[in-house]
């Protein structure tokens, strides 16, 4: 971090705390999209932060991120707080916003940019691949407690943050209007892509279709359950929180589930080069849907049920494609290291899909022997 940036970080942190108190702001954590740091203040009474800047990119009207966070966390803390609700002893957590100094509400915006600051939860930790089934098995409880809390919440208090979010149609559509400005001399990674997207054309409509048919309800959902917004607690290596709710919005608990086994059973991780070490990790499926299921068995029809599989499969799919969209259009959506950091990528997640396509019978006979 440049000398510049510490003292513009510095600058921004000031909006949300007397300058006084101000230590040190270093980067936290490694997202796609939004720029996130640790701002640490002076043993004083008052708690380390996290700041960090929302993408105008990706997020049209940030207001209503902060808004949707507000009235989220307010319900969580009222059911953790009734006497009718039960997590058998674990220590779940939630953040908290912080106010601008400069004008009493939850952001602080400087020019073009948007601002925002959590409480930070200390004593705890998180990673980016699962080490073992244990972990998997507390990943799945920790998303099975959020879905949980959030059950019942009135869903027309929540503002859709990002148009058409895990409508698959519509990344293929996106897809399609892109790949027509390709060049013509595509490498053999390139050419890969989109062969392995012509050849599952036909399961992009399956979540969305159903939907539609009325066989699936859409519930609030995290929208970004990567294993790293997931919290370990240092002693216990309980899952405790789960943050970054900039994605919190209605959507199929598919979506989720999905979402997080991508990122759960995979233990070469996103980014790994070597792709004969990517796979979809059975054991660490098992955990994971067991630990999930034993939190969520009452929220679950058998439509539900019926379409778990056909997630598991459908969200590492669809996020390579839109890895691989990103990339023919000039690397707009997500943050890059290098010019084809979007198409390695998606071939990570297109690995991940065929390893999961190989062992479909082992994971549906999975999901009905946790029924």
């Amino acid at each position: 971090m440049t000398e510049d940036l510490k003292r513009y970080l510095f600058s921004i942190a000031e909006a949300f705390v007397d300058k006084s108190l101000i230590i040190d702001v270093v980067p936290l954590g490694n997202g796609n999209i939004n720029d996130t740091y640790l701002v640490k203040l002076k043993d004083s009474g008052h708690q380390d932060f996290v700041l960090q800047k929302i993408s105008s990119k990706v997020f049209k009207n940030p207001e209503s991120i902060i808004s949707n966070m507000q009235v989220s966390l307010e319900y969580i803390e009222l059911k953790l707080l009734s006497e009718t609700w039960n997590i058998e002893e674990r220590d779940w957590r939630t953040t908290s916003l912080l106010k601008s100094r400069y004008n009493n509400q939850y952001w602080h915006r400087i020019q073009d940019e948007f601002w925002r600051a959590t409480s930070y939860i200390g004593s705890a930790y998180t990673t980016d691949v699962v080490r073992n089934s244990d972990d998997a098995e507390e990943v799945g409880i920790g998303l099975g407690i959020f879905h949980s809390l959030m059950d019942g919440f009135p869903l027309k208090k929540l503002i859709k943050t990002l148009d058409n979010f895990h409508v698959t149609p519509k990344y293929h559509q996106e897809y399609k209007k892109v790949s027509n400005y390709m060049v013509a001399d595509s490498c053999d990674k390139t050419q890969y892509c989109i062969n392995f997207i012509k050849e599952r054309e036909a399961i992009v409509g399956i979540l969305d279709n159903a939907i539609c048919s009325g066989e699936l309800c859409h519930r609030v959902i995290h929208g970004d359950p990567k294993v790293n917004n997931f919290l370990f607690d240092n002693i216990t290596n309980q899952a405790i929180a789960m943050v970054d709710l900039d994605t919190l919005m209605t959507g199929l608990i598919h979506y989720d589930l999905g979402d997080c086994l991508r990122s759960a059973c995979n233990p070469a991780g996103e980014e790994e080069h070597d792709l004969s070490k990517v796979f979809f990790c059975i054991d660490s499926c098992k955990r994971l849907l067991s630990g999930y299921l034993s939190k969520t068995k009452k929220l679950l029809n058998e439509a539900d049920y019926k379409y778990l599989y056909d997630a598991i499969r459908l969200i590492p799919f669809e996020l390579g494609m839109r890895f691989f969209s990103d990339y023919l259009a000039g690397n707009i959506y997500f943050k890059v290291d290098h010019p084809s950091h979007n198409l390695d990528r998606a071939l990570v997640q297109f690995s991940l899909t065929k390893s999961i396509e190989m062992q479909e019978f082992e994971i549906r006979e999975c999901i009905e022997n946790l029924r």
